[in-house]
């Protein structure tokens, strides 16, 4: 497990790049987190950003995530799922999503209802 940054209010960023053996994060409490990159992190399985109002970036992808929850994170603008088990989620209250990259993933449906500012969307190989 990843810890030390429950609560921690001041931080923005965390990229976790490749720690391919991190199998938890807690990311609860962190308001001021804007951008979150757990790629690579293969055995990492959840991941709950619902207490990370202000993010903007999520990257979970080659990630063990098959469930995710982004309807708290309505200032999210870049959503990153490649070679996931994600098979759908919801981006009903996503209305700041601009780019959706869900290539090499289990995705099988996702309302896009809301997304008024999507530009870029890449489903490929799914």
């Amino acid at each position: 497990m990843l810890g030390g940054i429950t609560y921690t209010t001041k931080i923005s960023d965390l990229n976790t790049l490749g720690l391919v053996k991190l199998n938890s994060v807690r990311v609860d409490g962190c308001e001021s987190l804007r951008y979150l990159s757990l790629d690579g992190c293969t055995e990492l399985t959840s991941i709950d950003t619902a207490g990370c109002p202000n993010l903007v970036s999520l990257d979970i992808s080659d990630t063990g995530i098959t469930y995710l929850n982004v309807s708290a994170n309505m200032n999210l603008t870049n959503l990153y799922l490649q070679n996931t088990g994600v098979s759908m989620f919801d981006l009903a209250h996503n209305f700041s999503l601009q780019t959706l990259d869900c290539s090499g993933s289990a995705i099988t449906s996702f309302p896009l209802i809301g997304s008024t500012q999507l530009q870029s969307v890449n489903v490929s190989n799914c």
